[in-house]
């Protein structure tokens, strides 16, 4: 994309012999224009992101501009919806709000949503939230959108081990018992989940 561009045509007199007898004082240039319909592409440089759950890290994605802006100024909303994972628990925004508006400015190729994301003491394996963009609807002029990613999909994944062992440090039985249960379980970081018990027998 570019800004629209010009030219400029010439009448002149090419033979001295009939020079006396051509008058082009009247109008002997003209001026061409050429419009510029190149379209101004803008998106996601990826349809999904994974980034590890971990407290106190800003991150960002990419908004990329296919083309060259040279004149007017351009406005986008960018929004950021949960999935499984919920605003202000998983994640947040940089800023105000879920949502925000970018001027998107001549020679300007990119912008980044900034968000940061929250760690917890739950195992959940993944979780996702999804950020969206489309022109602003009442501004001119606008991107074109078709063909583009415009909604990509951010996953968190939490690399928290879990912690398994016998719920009990000592199991005494009688000897004839034959056999009986001792339960394992996750004991960090959710001490309430129960594996299936292991079956032991004596003899």
């Amino acid at each position: 994309d570019e800004a629209d561009e010009g030219f400029v045509i010439l009448l002149e007199v090419v033979d001295p012999a009939v020079a006396p007898f051509v008058d082009l004082s009247t109008r002997n240039a003209t001026m061409g224009r050429i419009d510029d319909n190149d379209e101004l592409f803008i998106g996601f440089q990826q349809t999904q992101y994974e980034f590890p759950e971990t407290d106190e890290i800003q991150e960002a994605v990419i908004i990329k501009v296919n083309g060259t802006i040279t004149e007017q100024t351009y406005l986008i909303v960018v929004s950021a919806s949960g999935d499984s994972a919920l605003s202000g628990c998983d994640y947040n925004v940089t800023g105000d709000g879920d949502t925000k508006r970018f001027i998107i400015d001549p020679d300007q190729q990119s912008v980044e949503f900034r968000f940061e994301i929250l760690e917890d003491s739950v195992v959940e394996y993944v979780e996702s939230f999804t950020i969206s963009l489309e022109n602003a609807p009442e501004v001119e002029p606008r991107f074109e959108t078709q063909g583009t990613i415009t909604t990509t999909r951010i996953n968190i994944t939490d690399r928290t081990p879990f912690v398994i062992g016998f719920k009990q440090n000592l199991t005494t039985v009688p000897e004839n018992v034959g056999s009986f249960d001792i339960s394992v379980a996750i004991l960090s970081p959710d001490p309430v989940t129960v594996v299936p018990d292991v079956n032991f027998e004596i003899f």
